[in-house]
């Protein structure tokens, strides 16, 4: 008798410890393994701007680096903040979510050149988010283009 209780309760326990992978998951919690909450500072390099009349309009020439901040704030797996090119006029609410330990951010920007959207994809490694950062500009006389940089972001 002894030996079925040991073995209903090692069954129970093993029932038990699986359903709570299916209950108590991160995903499905909105729980996120990293946090990005705070202040984020990077070099953003310009690898890549077309068309060229577009990118001398909106100071977006290739090889020119900027002074980037994100100021988020994080719920769970949900992301917010502001993303600011310290000089620029570029000061962009975005919001997003992690994935993982991907953080992917989106806004747009409107300012005297014209609109521009921010589109941040970025992966953690520790206390670094290495991002690619993408701009769609439109510039106020309605002439368009795409910008396309990188950078490490660090607290």
């Amino acid at each position: 008798m002894r030996k079925v209780s040991l073995i209903k309760l090692f069954l129970v326990f093993c029932l038990t410890s699986g359903l709570s992978g299916c209950f108590f998951d991160d995903e499905g919690s909105g729980n996120s393994s990293i946090n990005v909450a705070g202040t984020w500072r990077a070099s953003v390099i310009v690898e890549s701007c077309a068309p060229q009349d577009v990118c001398i309009s909106a100071g977006f020439e290739q090889g020119r680096t900027f002074n980037a901040v994100m100021n988020l704030r994080q719920d769970g797996s949900n992301v917010e903040g502001a993303y600011t090119y310290e000089g620029s006029g570029i000061n962009a609410d975005v919001s997003g979510r992690i994935s993982g330990q991907q953080l992917t951010l989106n806004g747009n920007v409107q300012n005297p050149f014209g609109r521009a959207t921010v589109n941040l994809v970025a992966a953690s490694s520790g206390s670094i988010l290495d991002a690619a950062v993408s701009h769609n500009v439109t510039l106020f006389d309605g002439r368009s283009g795409t910008v396309n940089g990188s950078g490490d972001f660090t607290r």
